[in-house]
This record gives C-alpha cells, structure tokens and sequence, in this order.
C-alpha cells in the first residue's frame, strides 16, 4: 500500500511487504473502537495476565512512541510449542490480519534490514520473531545490537562511499521479541521479559 499526505505535504512512498499487513482506520469509527474493547476482554482472557497485560499494552503504546521515548522493548519467552508467535500475532491482529506464519520480521533477517523496517515502522508494535539460543552466535550478535538500538534509541552510524555522514534510522515503533530464551546479560535494562 501507499502512503500519503505526510505532515510535509502529499507524497507517496512504498513501504516494504514485512509492514504491508497493518492497517487503520483513514477516520475515527465508533464499530472499530467497540471491536477494539471486545479484542482487549478477549486477548486478556487468552492467557496469562502476566503476558497478556503487557502485550495488549504494548498495542496501545506503541502508537506513543514518536511522542514518549520509550527506550525499552518486550520479550516473550518459552520453550519451543508454548505458542509463543501464535499469541504474539494474536495481539498484532489488532492493527492488522497476521497469523504465527506471518509476523513482520524474525532473527532470521539482518539487523541493517531490521533497523530499516523499524524506522519506516514509525509508532507501530514491531515484532521480531524466533530467538532459538542453539543459534547463539549470529542470534546473540543480533540481540545485542538490537537491545541497544531499542533501549538507547539510536541508529547505527554509517557513511557514503564518499566519506559522507549519514543520517541514523533509529527504530521508531515498540520492539516485541519472541524466542525459546533470552540471554539476561544482553537484555537486562532494555526488554522486559515475559514467560
């Protein structure tokens, strides 16, 4: 989908397939607000308070984030089959039709690519999907860097060829991790943990 009438003036951009799922209303509707007080009885109702609270949370902070800096992300932890994604999805379908299969980014993708689709992804809940510890190496290189972006709210420095500075791309949304467990050195401070 296109974007348009930026506070700039009217333009188009494309935005990539991992953010072509979310939607909003173009107006304010009375049916969609009663529809997102039914999600909440529901999604709580789901689960476990203890994650369900802060994920519903997550939904409606997460459009705060250009106003209030967040500087934190969340993370859900369990052993592989807990249903982890399926939960995480069912808490995004709020602003979108994803499924466990189609959430927006995994540890699978680069962290210059998960930077990228966090800047465009300007106040929504990102989710990051699948930490598996057994990939300790590449997935820890990425956690760390990744918590750090979150928790400082900064992008990663570059420059042109021509020795020219770039401009960062922070993220810009509220990061949600999924994954089998978390290396507490890395995350303290930066993703509340949830079980």
């Amino acid at each position: 989908p296109e974007i348009e009438k930026s506070i700039m003036g009217d333009h188009s951009m494309r935005l990539p397939a991992e953010l072509e799922k979310y939607a909003a209303a173009s107006e304010p509707d009375a049916a969609l607000v009663a529809e997102g007080y039914n999600w909440v009885e529901k999604f709580f109702s789901c689960g476990d308070p203890a994650v369900t609270a802060p994920l519903a949370s997550a939904m409606f902070l997460a459009p705060l984030a250009s106003l209030l800096p967040l500087g934190f992300g969340l993370a859900l932890i369990g052993p592989s089959g807990t249903r982890k994604s399926s939960l995480t999805a069912a808490a995004l379908s709020l602003w979108g039709k994803f499924t466990k299969d189609s959430l927006p980014l995994s540890f699978m993708s680069s962290m210059n690519f998960i930077e990228r689709v966090g800047f465009l992804g300007k106040d929504l809940p990102l989710v990051i999907d699948n930490f598996v510890p057994s990939m300790k190496d590449a997935h820890s290189s990425l956690l760390t860097r990744l918590a750090h972006t979150v928790g400082d709210q900064t992008g990663r420095g570059r420059m042109t060829a021509n020795q020219e500075i770039r401009s960062s791309k922070p993220m810009r949304g509220l990061c949600i991790l999924t994954g089998e467990a978390f290396p507490e050195r890395i995350t303290v401070g930066y993703i509340y943990m949830m079980q």
